[in-house]
């Protein structure tokens, strides 16, 4: 199976000539997960980000304050669910803030196969091509920011909900 026949249609690699796409295939690592298998843990330093190429994963966030709660104490959310038809990329923000902890744990939900893309190997393509690393950056930046607007609508739902109920 070619795992980069559809790379175009990640978002990730809008505004990149077919060439310039090409350049990624040596740096994608496949990776494959069974059902339930953890690929991002949150509280764990990233050094990759993926594309969901095969499959179905789960987004979740521990609802607690401290990550050092114990595991009976830890609730997690599920905030979404994502599926290879909608060509998502996964954990940029380690790439942005290289040795951040991670935000979110990711679990293969089916059989799934991933690509990553290391941070290592995306810097030097970037320090090697700054267009590519405009280009790329520019897209994750976008992704970042679009994240954001619908966290922020989130927590405008949230507020409103706690203040109606306060007010009873």
């Amino acid at each position: 199976m070619n795992y980069f026949e559809n790379l175009n249609k990640y978002s990730l690699f809008d505004n990149l000539t077919k060439k310039q796409i090409e350049k990624f295939h040596s740096l994608i690592k496949i990776a494959e997960y069974k059902p339930n298998e953890l690929i991002i843990k949150e509280g764990e330093t990233g050094d990759f980000m993926f594309l969901l190429i095969k499959g179905e994963v789960e987004i979740t966030k521990i609802m607690t304050l401290s990550l050092n709660k114990s595991d009976e104490d830890a609730r997690e959310k599920s905030f979404i669910r994502l599926s290879e038809k909608n060509y998502p990329f996964i954990g940029e923000m380690s790439f942005v803030q290289n040795k951040e902890k991670r935000s979110a744990s990711v679990k293969a939900i089916n059989n799934c196969v991933i690509g990553k893309i290391y941070n290592s190997d995306l810097t030097e393509l970037f320090e090697n091509n700054n267009e590519i690393g405009y280009k790329l950056m520019n897209n994750i930046a976008r992704k970042i920011a679009d994240d954001l607007r619908i966290t922020n609508k989130n927590i405008l739902k949230l507020t409103t909900a706690l203040s109606l109920v306060l007010e009873e």
